[in-house]
């Protein structure tokens, strides 16, 4: 049997990964982020489905643009981390950030989405 491996404990508002922590079920919405409606929709249907946890890819300056759209239009809130090159996460800042960070959009209801 392979040994579990040791992983620290992140907390991303109050739903902590890794660790002992239990398993979240957590996914990746599947549509190019600068399609901000499709990205939309599919994060309403994983939460839907259970989701805890919902990544969005930002890859491009193009997807910048539709990560700040799926803020705008969405009524969650959103944590952000990761490496910022032309301000990718969204946030109106170019700042990398290490630990997950709460932006602030106002709203309330997302589990969390990990931009990177």
């Amino acid at each position: 049997m392979i040994p579990p491996r040791k992983t620290r404990t992140i907390t991303i508002r109050d739903l902590p990964l890794g660790g002992g922590a239990p398993i979240v079920v957590q996914s990746m919405a599947a549509t190019p982020t600068r399609d901000a409606p499709a990205t939309l929709r599919q994060v309403r249907l994983l939460e839907e489905a259970g989701a805890d946890l919902i990544r969005i890819a930002v890859d491009s300056e193009r997807d910048v643009e539709g990560l700040r759209r799926v803020r705008a239009e969405s009524d969650g809130t959103l944590w952000a981390w990761g490496l910022n090159e032309y301000g990718r996460l969204g946030e109106g800042t170019t700042t990398t950030k290490t630990t997950p960070t709460q932006e602030s959009t106002g709203a309330t209801n997302w589990s969390a989405v990990a931009a990177g």
